[in-house]
């Protein structure tokens, strides 16, 4: 079925370019941007399952050196909306 989630991260201050480069190689990521607000990053994943979403977080994303901390908004719905043709 498939688990979604965006994840919020603090980072080190001034290390977007390099967190970003990490992100990227992420499996599932789908989006990724440099936010201001409590967090810095804001990261839309897609993993096969809550499992494969957990290691994603716990592992790869907590490994990187320049984040500091992580939250996970797990997506109970979502829907994309396309622009009227």
């Amino acid at each position: 079925q498939g688990a979604s989630a965006y994840i919020t991260l603090k980072i080190v201050q001034n290390t977007w370019r390099t967190v970003r480069e990490h992100l990227r190689t992420l499996p599932g990521a789908s989006h990724i941007a440099l936010v201001s607000g409590d967090f810095d990053v804001l990261l839309l994943v897609h993993t096969p399952d809550n499992r494969a979403l957990r290691e994603l977080v716990l592992t790869r994303l907590q490994a990187i050196p320049e984040v500091l901390s992580t939250r996970t908004l797990l997506v109970f719905e979502e829907e994309d909306l396309e622009p009227d043709a």
